[in-house]
């Protein structure tokens, strides 16, 4: 089929196929929708022409489902992001069920089946003490769908070459998109103001960096670099800055250079993902110890005011205080190994639930709440409670991302214990052992690193970015 896989490619050709005057013509209106509602011209809700437009055009084999889930993705509300996904799957249920796509698992998939049956298990157990059915439901979904789209990219065979072609048309996107975000605000310098078409302007550097990265892998392997690749590379690195993601690109740049160390020591050379992995979790236990320790406190007081604020004084320690209690309080017991069950301590559906306590500031939240009733588990009430009107009002005023009572790899851990959590880094592991260039296991390596930081692990529009690129590193069948 003789598609436009590139929006630039427009401006190559004489003559056009009526596939490629129709995608072109899809790509401008998604643009010009988009465009609208980011500027508050019309409401979020017009986001549906996209949908329709992108449903119509996958049923007719103009663009395929990776194509529609990828252009959902880039939609400033979840909700659509979640209504992509959905309708993708189900034209991956027909296609499979037609025999289109053949989907099956074989010995290769070991962790993967680990890591699942370890999660059922889980969730059955906390269904039982916790006494609820739908956090589990709901958590346990969330994380399947996307090991599903990670498989299914597989079974696909879809490669990077494929996903680069996509990026290149959203890359587009989001210079029209920040150049108008541009003249509305008038300054050019690093701003949360940049956010392009996603939901805010971290999401949008997390994307900036997974295709700088894929950039630069699509160069390394086809041994050359041409002129468009230097103005794209300098292109995501302006944009990059431009959207202030300090803790980000800092995250990036010490993966890299943790990368490449170990890639020098050979025992650990085929282990990066995991030896990360264990580094950080052996890491926030032996910090949240010795913070107690009173000679620390005072070194720390005298050198740093501002380190010593983050990690003593209320409420800039929401974070830290997290970190220590959950590690060294919450979790005794059996708890330590597995864990208090899917969606129950740290994960979104775990803050969806909570909202008697926590803010509702986003449309998921206040749409979740008119549905579900709300539930919150006694040792996790403590740290929803934090995240309050007043505190809100008060993060103004400091580092959010140092503040914020959220962190994936705290959610893992809380909610599938130790055991859970090291099932995850066997499974990362697994995924770099069968990619076609070694350098694709960065991508867990970075994502281990944001999930200090915030929930990074269950941002829909960050997160199903990364599972189509784990899934199109892999050119071995598993």
């Amino acid at each position: 089929m003789n598609r436009i896989s590139n929006f630039l490619e427009i401006f190559n050709y004489k003559k056009y196929t009526t596939e490629q005057k129709i995608k072109f013509i899809l790509l401008s209106i998604m643009t010009l929708t988009l465009i609208l509602v980011r500027t508050w011209t019309i409401a979020s809700y017009w986001l549906i022409i996209s949908i329709i437009f992108n449903t119509i055009l996958m049923g007719l084999g103009i663009i395929d489902e990776f194509e529609f889930i990828m252009y959902s993705m880039i939609m400033p509300s979840e909700i659509y992001n979640f209504l992509g996904i959905g309708i993708a799957i189900l034209s991956w249920i027909y296609k499979i069920t037609c025999g289109k796509v053949k989907f099956n698992f074989n010995k290769k998939d070991k962790w993967l089946g680990i890591l699942i049956v370890f999660m059922l298990l889980s969730g059955f157990i906390s269904c039982i003490v916790n006494s609820t059915i739908l956090s589990a439901i709901f958590s346990l979904g969330y994380i399947f769908v996307m090991l599903f789209i990670f498989r299914i990219t597989v079974a696909c065979n879809y490669k990077i070459k494929d996903i680069s072609s996509v990026f290149n048309n959203i890359l587009i996107i989001q210079i029209i998109m920040m150049i108008i975000q541009f003249i509305n605000y008038g300054v050019f310098q690093p701003s949360d103001s940049f956010s392009g078409t996603f939901i805010n302007a971290h999401r949008l550097c997390v994307w900036l960096i997974w295709y700088l990265v894929v950039t630069s892998i699509i160069i390394k392997e086809k041994n050359f670099i041409i002129k468009s690749d230097i103005l794209k590379i300098l292109c995501l690195l302006v944009m990059i800055y431009l959207t202030d993601g300090k803790h980000i690109v800092a995250s990036a740049i010490g993966v890299f250079i943790l990368w490449f160390v170990l890639d020098k020591i050979k025992y650990l050379r085929d282990k990066k993902v995991l030896t990360t992995g264990i580094a950080i979790l052996l890491g926030l236990y032996f910090v949240t110890n010795i913070s107690h320790n009173i000679l620390f406190k005072e070194n720390i007081k005298s050198k740093s005011e501002y380190v010593y604020r983050y990690i003593y004084e209320p409420p800039y320690n929401n974070k830290f205080n997290y970190f220590d209690k959950t590690i060294n309080d919450k979790l005794i017991g059996y708890k330590l190994f597995l864990g208090f069950g899917p969606g129950q301590y740290g994960s979104r559906v775990a803050n969806l639930r909570a909202y008697e306590y926590m803010v509702k500031e986003d449309s998921l939240a206040i749409t979740i709440s008119k549905f579900i009733p709300p539930h919150v588990i006694e040792p996790y009430k403590e740290f929803a409670e934090q995240y309050n009107e007043e505190y809100l009002a008060f993060v103004k005023d400091m580092s959010a991302v140092l503040s914020y009572p959220f962190s994936s790899i705290m959610a893992i851990i809380g909610e599938l214990g130790v055991i859970g959590y090291l099932i995850y880094l066997m499974f990362f592991n697994s995924i770099e052992k069968y990619s076609s260039n070694k350098i694709y296991s960065i991508f867990p390596m970075i994502i281990l690193v944001l999930m200090i930081f915030d929930s990074y692990f269950e941002m829909t529009s960050i997160i199903t970015f990364f599972w189509i690129i784990m899934g199109a590193s892999q050119t071995k069948k598993i």
